[in-house]
């Protein structure tokens, strides 16, 4: 079902949701783009592009149209930056490697590095508070989460 604005036109597939929403709500040639979905957050918070726009709708239809190619994975993303950090995974490639000398955590997310990064900091300053931006749930190097995150002690392995 269409839940853009009071459409809520029925379709039988994603794919003619999509088409329906992409040609008669989203359109194309715009400054910018605006999400009507019922109950939306981001009503007032216009994208600028119309892929970031598709994007976003995909939380609403539960699309994930880009499928990991790696035989036995069946992942699907909604976004296909999603899918690319999720294919560094299989080769075990850590990118975001530590600056900090002596430091040997590489992980597969540039948050993840960032959120290591704010811990030497915390450990150099003593101020534990650089771990903890608002609603964070930062904890210190080497706790479960970090390894959560994809850190590893060895960089692109």
């Amino acid at each position: 079902v269409c839940l853009w604005g009071d459409c809520n036109t029925p379709f039988d597939s994603m794919e003619k949701l999509n088409e329906h929403v992409t040609g008669s709500h989203i359109g194309s040639g715009k400054a910018c783009y605006s999400c009507d979905w019922q109950g939306c957050h981001r009503r007032q918070k216009p994208f600028t592009k119309r892929h970031k726009m598709y994007n976003h709708l995909r939380t609403h239809t539960g699309e994930r149209p880009f499928k990991c190619l790696v035989p036995g994975c069946d992942k699907k993303f909604s976004r296909p930056d999603s899918l690319t950090t999720h294919t560094k995974t299989h080769s075990n490639v850590r990118p975001f490697i530590c600056p900090v000398e002596g430091c040997p955590k590489a992980y597969y997310h540039a948050r993840s590095l960032k959120k290591h990064e704010l811990a030497h900091e915390a450990k150099r300053t003593g101020h534990s508070r650089a771990l903890r931006g608002p609603g964070s749930n930062a904890t210190t190097p080497g706790s479960s989460s970090d390894m959560s995150t994809g850190a590893s002690t060895t960089p692109g392995s």
